[in-house]
């Protein structure tokens, strides 16, 4: 769409250049109807284009600006001892640590470093300075480790960084490695935004403050997972400057990037464009994945093809059944149509019930071609929104009954929901989905 704008705009500006220089030559002596044509074309390009969001991740595909992944071996599997003995020692905070026993050369010294930096969160307090290693003859003898806290700063440090992570796997639930991973992936995208001063680049920063640029988030995520029993691994890119997990589900690999997943700032969205992708997807995705590192290959296309990889808000689970709302149908300024999608097998959900809304943009008479409804469980119900009412759908009589309508302000709409409990649900009003400096919460209470 994006190209076409271009080629679009070009083209008009070539026109208007040709008619200039022929009325100048007076072969055009009547402009007014072309000029009027040509004002209106214009205004519809910027109706058009302030329509235009997105591309692969949400028309924002945040990099490092600052980051620097270097190449290294992850395709040598790491030596478990030689790991075991550098983490233990650097949790003990030892001043130097003794790898005369290990025959590491220079080159695979800082491999070794690289590989435990990305793979271990909890060595949060390890700074960049690797320049004190000792060798003999080429050959490492030891290093001493660049601390950026002193032993009883780190000791208070960690105890804050295990409660959050206690906190944060608290609300996992226990029935399947998806839903493991689905709740990571959210929980990411709900709770941290990306820290574009491009400094954050650790799992405790990112858990007490919120932020942290991709290699945070990617480190975060293996903190997390470890904690709930599951398998990931890091992958890096430095010709991209960006970080992410490779993730273990039903013993087959797949990527997941929540850094690029949680690209747009209002509360509701939720991307699933990178969630569960193989290597396939992700190098022919609008917006590409490329020259990576990392020790395992996704070749397993399950979830290639998944409906909620289109979806923009969160999908939800109820009675064993997933449910999601995904745009499949634009038509302009007309009709906008969503449908919520359910199944048993969130790789093979099937149509289940339609959502008929418009939601206005800003220019009058304009429509967003995306579906904004929001999902939510409560008790047999899943409660929805159009872009001015709150309805539920049974899930076991198929029974839809609507609980409010609302007369909007000029240019608002609700953006989905935010959560329901206590017959209480919260939901988004603002008039514009992707700008946050507009958003507001209306808490509504309802009685099912």
């Amino acid at each position: 769409m994006k190209l076409f704008l271009r080629s679009l705009s070009c083209l008009l500006l070539i026109v208007m250049l040709s008619t200039f220089c022929l009325w100048r030559n007076q072969i055009l002596p009547d402009l007014s109807q072309l000029t009027a044509f040509m004002q209106s074309t214009a205004d519809r390009l910027g109706e058009l284009a302030s329509l235009v969001q997105g591309g692969g991740n949400g028309g924002n595909a945040p990099v490092d600006e600052g980051g620097d992944f270097p190449e290294y071996a992850l395709a040598e599997e790491l030596d478990t001892a030689l790991e075991n003995h550098i983490v233990s020692q650097m949790l003990a905070h030892s001043a130097r640590i003794d790898l005369s026993g290990y025959n590491l050369s220079q080159e695979k010294t800082q491999a070794v470093f690289s590989a435990i930096r990305y793979s271990h969160p909890e060595l949060f307090f390890w700074g960049n300075a690797e320049n004190y290693v000792e060798s003999l003859d080429g050959v490492t003898t030891s290093f001493i480790p660049d601390y950026l806290y002193d032993a009883a700063t780190t000791a208070t440090m960690m105890a804050s960084y295990e409660a959050n992570l206690d906190a944060i796997c608290a609300g996992a639930p226990t029935t399947s490695e998806f839903d493991k991973w689905l709740y990571v992936h959210d929980y990411f995208v709900k709770n941290y935004t990306y820290d574009y001063t491009y400094t954050v680049r650790d799992a405790y920063t990112l858990f007490t403050e919120n932020t942290g640029v991709c290699q945070a988030y990617m480190l975060g995520v293996i903190a997390v997972a470890e904690e709930l029993g599951l398998e990931t691994v890091p992958v890096t890119s430095n010709a991209m400057k960006h970080a992410w997990n490779l993730i273990k589900l039903d013993g087959a690999w797949y990527h997941m990037d929540v850094t690029w997943d949680d690209s747009v700032s209002y509360a509701t969205y939720t991307s699933y464009q990178h969630f569960l992708c193989s290597d396939a997807r992700f190098y022919h995705m609008s917006v590409p994945h490329h020259d990576w590192n990392a020790t395992e290959q996704a070749t397993d296309t399950k979830y290639d093809s998944a409906i909620w990889h289109a979806a923009l808000t969160p999908m939800v689970k109820s009675g064993g059944i997933y449910y999601v709302a995904v745009t499949v149908d634009n038509s302009g300024n007309s009709r906008v149509m969503g449908k919520v999608y359910s199944g048993g097998d969130p790789a093979a959900m099937t149509a289940c019930f339609d959502v008929n809304a418009v939601w206005p943009a800003d220019t009058v008479g304009s429509y967003y071609t995306d579906c904004f409804a929001g999902l939510a469980v409560y008790g047999d119900y899943i409660i929805y929104n159009t872009n001015n009412t709150l309805r539920a759908y049974h899930t076991g009589t198929g029974e839809h009954r609507q609980i409010a309508m609302f007369s909007m302000r000029s240019g608002e709409s609700i953006y989905g929901i935010v959560s329901v409990s206590a017959n209480k649900v919260t939901f988004l009003v603002a008039n514009h989905p992707y700008n946050d400096e507009t958003l507001s919460y209306v808490p509504y209470s309802i009685a099912l």
